[in-house]
């Protein structure tokens, strides 16, 4: 399989909205008259600042580059709901016109998997598929189980009902590139402003004052998780998502790498 050049971009910044502004206008986006979800971490109710959700500006900074389009912004998250009333996404989306779906209520469409690595089938939100544009807001953060989650890890909250996703997390480290084969997303930003030292859901921040954003989520992962010191080589979902969807040849649009990273725990 021949190697994809891909472009990942690098912001510095002490604040969530206007790291993501600033990366946004430097990757040139914006849309007009498109149906787009917006799919940010919302894992559970905590905060942006212990670590746990994507922080609410960086949405904001999305929306404000969004004209006319018909927008749609959701998780199937431990609790969703209050996730978003409590984060404040509730309140954003009403500024701004956008609908808030908790996608464990959404129906669910069975897609065939081109290359299974797990599955040769699997369940996503049919509110998703109908987008024409799909934006992944992840968090960085290392993960109990995954090792990392990034924007492929966060792609999982594409499943709906807590059902469905129980039975496919025993093998979330390689079944993630199953569901991002059926409907990836088409924009990636991780909120690196603050991230999580421990694991996906209890808070244990780490200041490491970075935007990621890119085209390619596992292009923006592989520079994810190299910014938090970790060798992308000993991450299955990486390698996995390699052998699948092939080598990345990645050029950084901003800071070196060395100059940005800080060390997360070890042992993932």
């Amino acid at each position: 399989m021949r190697q994809r050049r891909e472009q990942v971009f690098l912001q510095r910044g002490d604040g969530a909205y206007g790291a993501a502004r600033r990366l946004l206008e430097r990757m040139g986006f914006g849309l007009r008259g498109k149906r787009v979800f917006v799919k940010p971490n919302l894992v559970n109710a905590k905060s942006a600042a212990e670590g746990v959700t994507t922080d609410l500006g960086v949405c904001r900074a999305i929306f404000e580059r969004l004209e006319d389009c018909r927008v749609t912004l959701g998780d199937a998250g431990g609790d969703t709901k209050a996730s978003l009333r409590r984060n404040g996404y509730t309140k954003l989306c009403r500024e701004f016109g956008v609908e808030t779906v908790d996608l464990n209520d959404d129906e669910i469409v069975w897609l065939e998997v081109p290359r299974p690595v797990v599955y040769e089938r699997v369940p996503f939100s049919r509110r998703v598929l109908e987008a024409e544009v799909r934006i992944d807001v992840a968090k960085l953060k290392l993960h109990s189980s995954a090792q990392v989650t990034l924007t492929l890890k966060n792609w999982f909250g594409c499943v709906p009902t807590y059902r469905e996703r129980s039975k496919i997390h025993p093998r979330i480290s390689r079944a993630i590139v199953d569901l991002v084969q059926v409907a990836p997303p088409h924009l990636c930003l991780i909120d690196g402003i603050i991230g999580n030292n421990f694991n996906e859901v209890t808070p244990s921040p780490i200041h490491v004052g970075i935007m990621i954003g890119g085209r390619d989520a596992l292009a923006v992962d592989i520079v994810g998780t190299q910014c938090m010191g970790i060798n992308p080589d000993d991450i299955v979902q990486l390698t996995e998502a390699r052998r699948i969807l092939g080598e990345r040849t990645i050029a950084i649009d901003g800071p070196a790498i060395e100059e940005v990273m800080v060390p997360f725990l070890a042992g993932v």
